[in-house]
């Protein structure tokens, strides 16, 4: 599943990088793609560097943003709040309930797309029940709160916006303030990145491809400029059509790894071991999240592709994430206790040994 990492990590960086660069765009009124390029080059130096430097980063950049967003979102409230009142004339209304259960999905994917790349964190962490526990309730809370905070306002701020565009809305909305809240999405776009583009990184060595991390850095890191110049204008369409797709692939994913944890016995340390058997080639967990994404197209609603259930009923909402859950966990409770279905031999491989974390230049 690493393949999919390494979609949601290229897509990702590539759609930051247009937010971001579209900010500094309109604080400096530079070229698009030259605000695009600065970011990028930052983003590589960093993730090339490695995971000490992103904590680090992190860690400042925390303090830094905060109270940037809090004073986005007292002035934006304050200048131009709108309401949370449907619009039964928008262009892609569909019906309250259809509504909430499609920006839900929305939200929910874009929570669920980042959960892949904890592992590339914690796996720094010690092992013990303690750490595990506050590492699950921090990432629970900041999530909860960060996307329960920005999602609000987001919603009550774009009721209220003359702009289609994002970046040009928050400067009309902030107006005298608009200089500290585009250099707050600037930033932003760089500490998102920065996780994107190493996590994507390492993805990409999971899957045995033979190039080093610094040069899985500068692959993805060009692929998102480039996708970035292709996608910065008509955004918010491109964006939705991304969003929906890695919601569509990714819903089975993480239901798949869920059930395998907690049924399938991944929890026990001692298979640790297994997660380096090269001769493992194909099990049933990739049936069970192929079969959760053939079950959901006929629910997709994209501008990419509609299904027959969307379109015979389109105020039913975006079901596709959801249906894709549900098919993947019934295939998965059927097969997990069978035998692989392609396994080849291969010599014993060593299990690697932990990174030190004091080694963060690239390798």
């Amino acid at each position: 599943m690493a393949y999919i990492n390494v979609f949601a990590g290229v897509g990702w960086a590539a759609v930051t990088v247009i937010l971001g660069g579209k900010a500094i765009a309109e604080l400096t009124q530079l070229p698009f793609w030259a605000c695009g390029l600065a970011l990028t080059l930052v983003e590589l130096v960093v993730s090339i560097y490695g995971y000490n430097m992103i904590n680090f980063l992190q860690r400042v950049l925390t303090y830094v943003l905060t109270p940037l967003f809090v004073m986005i979102t007292v002035v934006a409230l304050v200048r131009g709040a709108g309401t949370f009142d449907a619009d039964p004339k928008a262009a892609d209304y569909v019906g309250s309930t259809g509504g909430w259960i499609t920006f839900g999905g929305w939200f929910l994917s874009f929570l669920v797309a980042w959960a892949p790349f904890a592992s590339d964190y914690s796996r720094y962490l010690p092992d013990s029940p303690r750490v595990v526990k506050r590492t699950a309730w921090y990432t629970g809370l900041g999530n909860f709160v960060t996307i329960c905070w920005l999602g609000i306002l987001g919603v009550l701020l774009g009721s209220n916006a003359t702009s289609t565009d994002s970046i040009t809305a928050l400067h009309q909305l902030t107006g005298p303030f608009a200089i500290p809240a585009l250099i707050a999405i600037g930033l932003s776009a760089l500490a998102q990145n920065f996780l994107n583009v190493y996590g994507g990184a390492i993805s990409v060595q999971t899957l045995k491809v033979p190039v080093t991390r610094t040069q899985a850095v500068t692959l993805i890191c060009a692929l998102a400029y480039v996708i970035s110049l292709w996608g910065h204008s008509g955004t918010e369409d491109k964006f939705s059509v991304f969003l929906n797709l890695t919601a569509y692939f990714i819903a089975p994913f993480a239901t798949v790894l869920l059930l395998d944890y907690h049924l399938g016995g991944r929890s026990d340390p001692g298979r640790i071991a297994e997660l380096y058997d090269r001769g493992r080639v194909l099990s049933w967990g990739f049936v069970a999240w192929a079969g959760g994404v053939l079950a959901s197209v006929p629910f997709w609603q994209s501008d990419l592709y509609t299904g027959a259930f969307a379109s015979a009923y389109p105020h039913a909402g975006d079901l596709s994430m959801f249906v894709a859950a549900g098919a993947s966990a019934v295939l998965y409770l059927l097969t997990y206790r069978l035998r692989p279905l392609w396994t080849r031999d291969t010599p014993a491989t060593a299990e690697p040994q932990p990174e030190k974390t004091a080694a963060v230049a690239g390798s």
